[in-house]
């Protein structure tokens, strides 16, 4: 039997370690989406434990300056990944993730809290289009479906914890321990390098090579980090060779599909309502007069989302394929939502 440091020298490890670290981003978006859970209650004053109050009105609008954070954020952050490096972006969101759950500590009115969760949302942003970029530049093809998932599974992490600890804890318990999240990210980040793939887009060869041996087992040759260079090369100069304009993504049919597929798919979701059910899981139970209680209920969905999620990905998408997930995730929603409908009918 190996020693654990034999065993770690023929292994990928800082591949790992750097997909993880990175996904701490997404966890911050899943409490980002979970917080109003918990806080609405307390933000209308159902619950003790604020001395402000805000209507329901306001709250709602707190509850979505998160989503109208993303939409902003989404429209600009692919230009610092480009010039910057997808490591620097997700750096930069960092301190807006801090910096959201501060304002929530010390907001004691509608337009600071407003403020501190857009400030959220564009961070946020960071997270989904740089995090995927950067497992997906950085890890081996073998390892790069797995890995990737990583991303699911962490956001979904900072879902239970919110749902699960956040009705128990006090307000400012909840967001005082979630500022801890972005610290960490911004020290792991830190410490990494930016992808191979992004330094040979930009011309840095020798920065290109040392990454990958950053990221390569200790028993890598030097000729096998050669060969890996010389193929991302060629991925990127065809890359650069075939770049696409914004008017090509609706001209070509090629294009035209990918864009139609992905829209389609995010716009299914989104009517399927998961992010109104996830903000607002206690508030739904309770006024639907359920025998459960709206914490018991936030941190059932919480695990019953976790829990699938990591089985999903081992059953389903490793043995069955992409569209059997799509089937199973849409069934998945469907049975929330007519569960939903049958407690308030009820009430």
């Amino acid at each position: 039997m190996l020693a654990p440091r034999e065993f770690l020298k023929g292994t990928r490890y800082m591949q790992l370690i750097a997909s993880i670290s990175v996904t701490f981003s997404v966890a911050v978006t899943g409490m980002f989406i979970s917080w109003s859970s918990p806080a609405v209650p307390l933000l209308t004053g159902e619950k003790e434990g604020l001395d402000f109050k805000l209507t329901t009105e306001q709250t709602s609008w707190v509850v979505s300056g998160y989503i109208l954070g993303t939409a902003i954020g989404n429209a600009v952050v692919g230009i610092p990944t480009e010039k910057l490096g997808r490591r620097i972006t997700l750096l930069l969101g960092a301190p807006l993730y801090f910096l959201c759950w501060i304002g929530i500590i010390f907001s004691k009115d509608f337009y600071m809290l407003l403020i501190s969760r857009m400030i959220g949302g564009i961070g946020s942003s960071t997270a989904f289009v740089c995090c995927s970029l950067y497992i997906g530049e950085i890890a081996d093809k073998d390892l790069r479906g797995r890995l990737a998932s990583a991303m699911s599974v962490l956001k979904l992490s900072g879902n239970l914890y919110v749902l699960s600890v956040g009705p128990f804890m006090s307000y400012y318990a909840l967001a005082w321990s979630c500022s801890v999240i972005p610290v960490l990210l911004f020290v792991a980040l830190l410490l990494m390098p930016e992808s191979s793939y992004y330094h040979l887009k930009r011309g840095n060869v020798e920065k290109a090579r040392a990454s990958l041996v950053w990221f390569a087992a200790s028993t890598t040759t030097n000729q096998e980090i050669e060969e890996k260079l010389e193929s991302i090369k060629d991925g990127v100069d065809k890359d650069m060779r075939n770049k696409s304009s914004l008017k090509e993504l609706f001209t070509s049919k090629i294009h035209r599909k990918a864009v139609v597929a992905i829209i389609g798919l995010k716009f299914l979701q989104q009517l399927c309502g998961i992010t109104a059910i996830e903000s607002y899981m206690q508030t739904i139970i309770q006024q639907s007069g359920s025998s459960l209680s709206g914490d018991l209920s936030s941190i059932i969905f919480g695990i019953v989302q976790f829990v699938g999620e990591i089985h999903g990905f081992n059953i389903f998408e490793m043995h069955l394929g992409h569209l059997v997930v799509l089937y199973v995730h849409v069934c998945q929603t469907n049975g929330w939502q007519l569960h939903l409908l049958s407690e308030i009918s009820n009430f």
